[in-house]
């Protein structure tokens, strides 16, 4: 068995007389290549050690266990590391991204082999593959390269049998598989060299033949030729030979606890960062980036915030660390960024953030800025399939963040059938407070949904312009009660003549002596703030002589007094203080209620200390 070097292509001598070496793009990539080669060859070992395991025909079930369990670790840490693992397969070798991290000096019980000739151009590890399908794997491999089991299936037929889900092959054509069909004799086959690597054969006068009682050649550990007949069998070796004691199984798991806390990703992170910040290039700079991005896009997946946010405001940083072609390189950035944000890994970070019970809405948020204004069609979208309601504000925010300069996104999408998508989008557009948008903002008062209504209410109230005043003052008449109260309570900032005006139709009409008396005061006590002078007579009249309601005792004079307290004008605190003495207690006690609650509420706007 022969394992690639994956240092061999690199230049591993340095100038001498020199303390520090300059550390060059070049150098970083194939550091980081050859710890990727190093990993997946370890893999590729641990997968044929677990699998001619299996074929011995008396197997401790320990043994496999621990076998099967290094597998596992080494499969997931190659997965978190490289992403989805792909394995090209040889007819002696498995290769990864055209290095071969695995060779078999033998056709006899060759896993490479068993494969290649049923067919299988490439294996695909994706991410989530459990142990389960990992052993489904092994128990495929183990029939299909064992000669002694009786199975009349290639491989192939056993890979299709499994259904995977998260292991993947590929196949050749018909037409090359009938050129990769063994010979018949595997002999005259090597001669000819029709079939890969032309294997040396023995022959009687072969010069190793009289050299069993001498030592052996010192040549290369990894020299291949066999003397005629010498080729070992894999069932004479031990059956133990591949049992892990206790205190090795124990290092294993020590190896990936420590690989818990000290990550590789952190080292893979560093190393990526290094070469980005040293590239020149804006075209090599955006081929390392969009490897990079999947380090972010696993953070993503997992749900981890603050990981993800932290990743990403770092790649963000590193144009304006360029001392030339920012402009380039932020536009590489950008285009990138622009891949993270699909919709399918946006759903994808939703749904993983629905499991999470705690959740920084700061770092979320930040988060989703982060991912620049050519997200903000996406989050959009994201609004309506997000359940989790952190999420949706802390969506929220950030649309009201990236769409301050261009609220076209977001008036676009008010027209959704979905009621929640469109209040999420009234909310955003409230925060903004663009004018401009009060046209949008008042169709919405119009929507079926009285909780778009009411949203729309709050939106338009954030604009201060005399068309969305215009708006509210028609909303004052909704047949929603609770969007008439609301409507009341916002309506009116300052003395506004007009909206008095509106708010003294709705008091004197008919329907109105019949709303409860929740409604009455709203509405008079938004009339009070709207009103000037001008009102005071029409109050005076229903405080003094009442009749304006015809249910309860008081006839509206409580909340007749309540408005001339919150207009607030010498004129109406003159009548206030006259009534006050009334020789009526009706009078009386309504102005007194009046007063104490306007004596209450200046209480509570005094700054405290």
């Amino acid at each position: 068995m022969y394992r690639a070097d994956p240092y061999r292509d690199m230049d591993q001598s340095a100038p001498p007389n020199q303390t520090g070496p300059k550390v060059t793009p070049e150098r970083l990539r194939d550091q980081l290549l050859a710890a990727d080669l190093d990993m997946v060859s370890a893999w590729a070992e641990a997968l044929v050690r677990t699998v001619e395991t299996y074929r011995l025909p008396t197997r401790e079930e320990m043994v496999l266990q621990r076998l099967a369990d290094d597998l596992g670790l080494r499969t997931q840490a190659c997965l978190r590391q490289l992403g989805d693992l792909t394995i090209a397969v040889g007819e002696s070798h498995f290769s990864y991204t055209g290095h071969v991290v695995y060779h078999t000096a033998t056709e006899k019980e060759s896993i490479p082999a068993a494969l290649y000739y049923a067919g299988v151009q490439q294996l695909t590890l994706r991410q989530g593959v459990d142990s389960g399908e990992l052993r489904a794997l092994v128990n495929v491999l183990r029939s299909a390269s064992d000669e002694g089991e009786q199975c009349s299936d290639d491989a192939v037929t056993l890979l299709w049998d499994q259904c995977f889900e998260r292991i993947e092959y590929t196949c050749v054509s018909a037409a090359e598989l009938e050129l990769r069909e063994r010979s018949e004799s595997p002999a005259s086959g090597a001669a000819s060299g029709d079939h890969g690597i032309p294997w040396p054969l023995g022959t009687d006068d072969d010069p190793d033949r009289g050299t069993a009682e001498r030592a052996l050649p010192t040549g290369r550990s990894d020299d291949w030729a066999f003397r005629t007949g010498d080729t070992p069998d894999r069932r004479e070796y031990p059956e133990n030979r591949f049992a892990l004691t206790d205190v090795e199984a124990e290092n294993i798991r020590m190896v990936a606890r420590i690989e818990e806390v000290n990550s590789p990703q952190d080292q893979l992170l560093e190393i990526f960062s290094m070469i980005l910040h040293a590239e020149e290039s804006p075209v090599e700079y955006l081929e390392m980036a969009s490897t990079m991005i999947h380090l972010l896009e696993y953070e993503i997946e997992a749900g981890n915030v603050e990981r993800a946010r932290d990743l990403l405001e770092q790649f963000r940083a590193i144009p304006s660390s360029k001392a030339a072609s920012q402009g380039e390189f932020q536009a590489a950035t950008d285009q990138v960024i622009q891949k993270i944000a699909r919709p399918d890994l946006m759903v994808r970070f939703a749904a993983a953030l629905r499991s999470r019970a705690d959740i920084n809405l700061p770092d979320l948020t930040k988060f989703f800025v982060l991912l620049g204004t050519a997200a903000a069609p996406t989050l959009c979208d994201l609004l309506g399939e997000a359940q989790d309601r952190r999420t949706r504000r802390a969506l929220c925010e950030a649309l009201a963040i990236l769409c301050r300069s261009n609220v076209d996104v977001l008036i676009q999408r008010l027209w959704d059938p979905r009621w929640f998508v469109v209040r999420n989008l009234l909310f955003v557009l409230g925060r903004i407070g663009h004018q401009g948008v009060e046209r949008a903002l008042g169709e919405a008062l119009y929507h079926q949904d009285v909780r778009v209504r009411r949203e729309a209410v709050r939106a338009l109230s954030g604009i201060d312009s005399a068309v969305s005043r215009a708006y509210l003052n028609s909303a004052l008449r909704d047949p929603d009660r609770s969007v008439r109260i609301l409507v009341a309570q916002t309506v009116v900032k300052r003395v506004d003549e007009r909206a008095a005006q509106v708010l003294w139709s709705v008091i004197e009409s008919p329907e109105f002596a019949g709303r409860d008396a929740e409604e009455r005061t709203s509405f008079f006590m938004a009339f009070g703030r709207a009103g000037s002078d001008a009102m005071v007579p029409r109050l005076e009249k229903i405080l003094t002589r009442g009749g304006l309601f015809r249910s309860g005792p008081e006839g509206g004079r409580g909340e007749a007094a309540m408005a001339l307290a919150w207009i607030g004008t010498p004129a109406a605190f003159a009548i206030l203080n006259r009534e006050v003495t009334s020789v009526r207690q009706e009078v009386r006690r309504a102005v007194e209620q009046a007063l104490e609650a306007l004596r209450k509420a200046s209480e509570m706007r005094k700054p405290a200390g």
